[in-house]
């Protein structure tokens, strides 16, 4: 651009566009920069301790009242037909 002539049509675009932009730089700094001061000010929660969960009636037995055995010890049933099943041949008579 030499001295003679006008700016360009789009320079006071690019200029309002650029300052917006800063604009928008600035807000943001500022609110993440309050949110951290919120969240130093919080501070830090000791939670209280609380009694143990009653154990649940699931496991009673209703016929008995005595607990029935979960875990590792639990009855189970098992599938009528095994995952594995896949990997055997039928039987070929000789």
């Amino acid at each position: 651009m030499s001295l003679g002539q006008p700016p360009f049509d789009d320079c006071e675009r690019k200029f309002k566009t650029q300052i917006d932009l800063e604009q928008h730089r600035i807000e943001y700094t500022e609110k993440r920069r309050r949110m951290n001061k919120e969240k130093e000010d919080l501070g830090t929660v000791i939670p209280l301790r609380h009694r143990a969960e009653e154990r649940p009636v699931l496991y009673q037995d209703d016929k008995t009242g005595l607990f029935k055995a979960y875990g590792v010890y639990a009855p189970f049933a098992k599938s009528p037909k095994p995952t594995n099943i896949r990997h055997f041949r039928n039987p070929k008579a000789k």
